[in-house]
């Protein structure tokens, strides 16, 4: 890790194991993101962008989870963390694993059967 770095990964790995074998989504990313950088991730479709973020987030869906590596923010490991201790990289810990829609109704909305806002707006353009 770079001693200034708000942000780095390490040797990043990320799988996800499935019937048909292990997909190795994110394999060995190393990165370090100082104060006032802007880092664009760039690749073609598949190559591991959204999972390094999810990973960044420690939100990995199932069957994926992070396998090795290192994800130091502001010094601290949060691969090291357990599954139960989510990391806010905003405000500290703990973070609610809630997606952002779930907290503005969106989800509560669609299972009474009441159209999204968004949706509709979007369907008068």
């Amino acid at each position: 890790m770079v001693q200034d770095s708000v942000l780095s990964l390490r040797e990043l790995k990320t799988h996800f194991f499935t019937r048909r074998g292990v997909a190795k989504a994110v394999d060995g990313v190393s990165l370090d993101l100082r104060p006032g950088e802007t880092l664009g991730v760039v690749g073609e479709s598949g190559s591991g962008k959204i999972v390094t973020s999810l990973s960044i987030l420690r939100l990995v869906p199932p069957p994926g989870r992070i396998v090795s590596g290192e994800i130091l923010f502001e010094g601290r490991n949060l691969a090291a963390l357990s599954e139960a201790e989510p990391c806010d990289l905003s405000t500290g810990c703990p973070l609610s694993r809630s997606v952002p829609a779930d907290a503005m109704g969106y989800v509560r909305l669609r299972q009474e059967g009441q159209p999204d806002a968004r949706l509709a707006a979007a369907d008068q353009r």
